[in-house]
């Protein structure tokens, strides 16, 4: 979406009280990458791919949170 840009900094997320979307997503984020992380120390193969999955998850939370703040798109709000 070239020439749009995010707003609803200030929209709480539910269960989130007080942090933008962005924030959370950054958050969730940031939990994949200590999974993809503790995988790459851990031998076991079975926690590896457990991680791996849990790291998919929170970015897909993440993609999903940030699906859900508006953007300002040729001067129109859309969601």
């Amino acid at each position: 979406m070239s020439g749009s840009r995010l707003v609803g900094l200030s929209k709480d997320v539910p269960g989130f009280r007080g942090m933008s979307a962005a924030r959370v997503a950054a958050c969730y984020r940031l939990y994949a990458a200590y999974c993809v992380e503790t995988a790459q120390q851990i031998s076991d193969s079975a926690r590896k791919v457990t991680l791996l999955s849990m790291a998919q998850a929170w970015m897909k939370l993440a993609e999903s949170v940030e699906r859900e703040v508006p953007t300002i798109e040729d001067g129109e709000l859309s969601q």
